[in-house]
């Protein structure tokens, strides 16, 4: 009577349950969830897709419309070069990608009435890591370049990098940068699964160039090789070599997070303009602070604004 009654309570659509694979109350239940999981499942895609679109026509129509002092980035890490002492390493040390990092810079700016690309590879010492601190030395090290003194607008795109693009850290690291460089910069990120771009194919052809050097022979023992080697044969780039100091800086979270917003200005230090999307006008403001004081290295090629510190 018990079990007829539990039975009953569990099925109430069924009458003389089973409880079996055979009952119709079960099959529905188990209909509905697969339903549900389907239809959650569709709405992310079409809202990823959605997305992925915007972004990729926006980042083209940028492009194409850059006018005289703009300047538009795509910026991306390569995978390591390996060298060859981390050739030699064992199976597993070669499967962790040991080797040369490299943050590769495309800049698009126009000339005339023609855009024209410069690319950058900003390589750091063998086994550094592809984080936050190897981005901010880049980008120290790249505005100190007389290349960027002629802009005064820079929209940069890259992916997601959780461990160096769009995270909090990066973020208010550049919210500094727009206040102390006489640089505007703004920051908008492709949606995951974005396909192949510039820097993949500039990597591409350094990795080529590598791959043919040492067939004829040439030893590239470290990184101080690599460097001479893309120096003299790499004309499509200039090397530059980033020196990463890590000082363990951080800050606070974003009150609204980031993952849902694709394009960030900047409105004095620590304050960040996030945008659902490239090109939309309304935004939340976000305000992030640190008490790090060396959060943004002053670098001693340029000639930097006072920074105005938002320590809480």
């Amino acid at each position: 009577m018990a079990l007829e009654v539990l039975t009953n309570k569990v099925h109430k659509e069924c009458g003389d349950c089973p409880r079996n694979e055979t009952c119709t109350a079960e099959k529905k239940s188990e209909h509905k969830d697969k339903i549900k999981e389907l239809r959650e499942g569709v709405a992310e895609y079409v809202e990823h897709k959605e997305i992925a679109d915007h972004q990729a026509a926006e980042m083209r129509t940028a492009k194409q419309n850059l006018g005289e002092g703009e300047c538009l980035i795509v910026e991306d890490f390569a995978g390591r070069f390996l060298v060859k002492a981390a050739l030699e390493l064992s199976q597993n040390d070669y499967f962790a990608r040991v080797g040369v990092p490299d943050l590769v810079v495309c800049a698009y700016y126009k000339v005339g009435k023609k855009i024209v690309s410069k690319t950058f590879d900003l390589l750091a010492n063998t086994k550094e890591k592809d984080d936050f601190y190897y981005l901010r030395a880049a980008w120290v090290e790249l505005l100190a370049h007389p290349f960027f003194e002629k802009f005064k607008n820079i929209k940069i795109w890259s992916d997601g990098g959780p461990k160096h693009f769009k995270i909090r850290k990066s973020l208010y690291l550049f919210s500094l940068i727009d206040a102390a460089y006489p640089q505007e910069f703004e920051w908008n990120f492709f949606q995951s699964c974005h396909g192949k771009g510039p820097c993949d194919a500039h990597v591409g052809y350094l990795k080529n160039l590598l791959k043919k050097e040492v067939l004829r022979g040439e030893i590239i023992n470290d990184e101080t090789d690599l460097e001479l080697l893309f120096r003299e044969k790499a004309l499509k780039a200039e090397i530059i070599k980033v020196a990463v100091n890590r000082d363990e800086v951080d800050c606070s979270e974003f009150r609204q997070g980031i993952r849902k917003f694709y394009c960030f200005g900047f409105d004095g230090a620590g304050r960040v303009k996030c945008f659902r999307k490239s090109g939309d006008t309304e935004f939340i403001l976000q305000t992030v602070t640190s008490k790090a004081e060396n959060f943004l290295p002053v670098h001693y090629k340029q000639a930097l604004r006072t920074i105005p510190m938002d320590l809480e």
